[in-house]
């Protein structure tokens, strides 16, 4: 059986080694080969954070549009995962610049900052960010395996729950705090 062929767009590096990580657990004993698209070295003006992913999935959905709703570009993967953690919740599109602010209303995205839902349980503000994640995306999958990676609050959330014992002050109410991060690097865990 040959390696899976992994294709993964994130909002940084740290995501790129969480998610490696995860997945060594998940398929075990399948072996993997997992390649970064975005943010990606070679093109910074992509930008990283969830403004890169968000820029990654607008010029994605424009190729898909002129090629039939096929980006052909990622024809030699065997799945595309993309993150974005749930925390943009809270963000606005003028966060990443004025202009993205502009192309949020031009292109009709999703609203964001999305509307405040009770937590827990966090599925509500999953259910806000996968629209805003489609939206950005204009309803194209751009192959067929798609799988949406939606940490909640973060990818340092999912981090800190793997790491520190379960009693620990961090991982109270851990699906919705998103201060856990910000916590685990204050303590250098």
């Amino acid at each position: 059986m040959s390696d899976l062929r992994i294709a993964l767009v994130a909002e940084g590096p740290t995501d790129y080694e969480i998610i490696k990580a995860a997945l060594r657990v998940i398929l075990k004993p399948r072996t993997f080969i997992m390649t970064q698209l975005q943010p990606e070295a070679t093109r910074p003006t992509m930008g990283t954070g969830w403004c890169g992913v968000r820029k990654w999935c607008h010029d994605t959905r424009l190729r898909c549009t002129e090629m039939n709703g096929t980006d052909y570009t990622l024809a030699g993967f065997d799945l595309l995962i993309i993150h974005l953690d749930l925390d943009v919740a809270g963000m606005s599109y003028a966060d990443c610049s004025p202009e993205v602010e502009l192309m949020a209303r031009d292109w009709q995205w999703e609203s964001l900052p999305c509307s405040e839902q009770p937590c827990p349980p966090i599925s509500a503000t999953s259910d806000q960010i996968d629209a805003v994640l489609r939206s950005w995306l204009g309803g194209h999958l751009p192959m067929h395996k798609t799988l949406y990676c939606l940490p909640a609050q973060s990818s340092g959330t999912w981090l800190a729950a793997a790491i520190l014992p379960s009693a620990h002050a961090l991982l109270v109410r851990v699906e919705c705090d998103t201060s856990v991060e910000r916590g685990l690097v204050s303590r250098h865990i």
